[in-house]
């Protein structure tokens, strides 16, 4: 089955975690809420614009911005509260999704009376820019949504008059409509899409949602284009499926073109020479591979793999030879989160595991995460018991914490980093 979702990943090691609380979620969040999803970011220059923006708009900046109505203030304040990123505890008071609803112009009723039209100002926003007011917009629709999806709901409470996800579908109609397509405004319509095996109705056919055509229209389009790129890459990978996928048993690493993954060095011929994600998944391997890695063997075998179920394929339980094995739990181990030098992209399919989303798949591409991490992160949601999940959960967002030995830090940080001390912000 195509990918349902296509998530990009490409974290700057370098630029990781980027030396304030929450800045990873507030990177997130500008990439959900500030970017179309036909032209993605570069994540580079994303973290140090968005490093640049923290360091200069320090809480009584922002503070400043929301009293005299500056636009790009009003915005940046609103993903900072949103991610919780350091420092505003200064503006608690202040409401992001009032601020977020000014900006997206939601605040302009019409008057009511010729009172009212003789005494009525629009209110001036500075700086503002059609794309900031769609911005302010898919945040609000972003604030909405979430606020709705954390609620235990029925049928009834997704279509009454006040619901949430309503306010959420039609400011991300709004947006796709003018053509503005944030991510944000696919995982809304994705989620609507659930609602029939949520519900037993598809709301989207209800009297209040049929009418947002631009949103459903946009949905069904991105599916439509993820498997129309998908039917390309396959019949791309039918003709050298060697070249596209670990051959590690087991492994679930796929590359994008055929020079990201590593080749075998030995003597067996190009056109079925294995390819590797990782030298660990090699070393794995070469208990089987080593029988056809010789000019002289290679053609009295079928790749290994291309195992299409004869009973005249050799079984690695005929080899009888020892294998590298990880016997580690996966909260035991260690791995690296990011690969050893930004390369070509690879990805790994990852079940939804959501019971109303069953057979739906979501795609993780990279080319900075490490294989092992693309692993790991699929394992999470993989069918076991709630005990072990607990567990590995636990353990990923402590390597997350500790930050990994590779992540780019300069020496000094990462000895400070391993003793337990804190980040310091700019």
């Amino acid at each position: 089955m195509p990918p349902t979702l296509e998530i990009l990943c490409d974290i700057p090691w370098d630029l990781y975690p980027g030396r304030c609380a929450g800045f990873e979620e507030y990177i997130t969040l500008k990439e959900q809420i500030c970017y179309d999803y036909r032209h993605p970011p570069n994540y580079r220059q994303l973290y140090i614009e968005g490093q640049r923006s923290v360091r200069e708009n320090f809480p009584g900046r922002l503070k400043y911005g929301i009293r005299v109505d500056d636009g790009p203030l009003m915005l940046e304040y609103c993903l900072r509260a949103l991610s919780v990123c350091h420092p505003l505890m200064s503006l608690k008071d202040v409401d992001p999704l009032t601020i977020c609803h000014r900006l997206a112009g939601g605040d302009q009723t019409p008057p009511e009376t010729e009172e009212e039209y003789a005494n009525f100002r629009i209110p001036e926003i500075r700086n503002l820019t059609p794309r900031l007011r769609l911005q302010g917009l898919a945040c609000f629709a972003h604030m909405k949504f979430w606020a709705d999806e954390r609620t235990p709901q029925c049928y009834t409470h997704l279509v009454e008059s006040d619901s949430p996800m309503w306010d959420a579908c039609n400011a991300a109609d709004i947006c796709v409509g003018l053509g503005f397509v944030p991510p944000i405004t696919l995982r809304i319509a994705g989620w609507m899409a659930t609602t029939k095996a949520r519900f037993g109705v598809d709301a989207r056919r209800a009297d209040r949602f049929k009418d947002l055509h631009f949103l459903w229209t946009t949905h069904a389009n991105y599916l439509s284009r993820l498997q129309l790129r998908e039917d390309s890459r396959l019949r791309k990978v039918a003709k050298a499926p060697h070249l596209y996928r670990c051959a590690n048993d087991g492994c679930k690493i796929q590359a994008t073109n055929r020079n990201a993954l590593r080749r075998c060095g030995g003597r067996c011929p190009l056109e079925r020479k294995p390819h590797y994600c990782s030298e660990f998944c090699q070393r794995q391997h070469w208990m089987i591979h080593r029988e056809f890695c010789k000019s002289d063997t290679t053609t009295d075998h079928t790749d290994i793999i291309d195992d299409d179920g004869s009973v005249d394929w050799v079984d690695v339980d005929e080899f009888k030879l020892p294998a590298i094995v990880n016997d580690k739990k996966l909260w035991e181990q260690k791995w690296p989160l990011f690969a050893d030098s930004e390369g070509p992209e690879i990805f790994i399919d990852v079940p939804n595991d959501s019971p109303f989303r069953k057979g739906e798949v979501v795609r993780l591409k990279t080319r900075t995460l490490s294989p092992e991490c693309l692993k790991d992160y699929r394992s999470l949601w993989a069918p076991v018991k709630n005990s072990a999940k607990s567990k590995t959960r636990k353990h990923v967002e402590k390597l997350m914490d500790e930050s990994p030995h590779n992540m780019g830090f300069p020496p000094d940080d990462v000895m400070d980093l391993l003793k337990g001390a804190q980040l310091k912000p700019w």
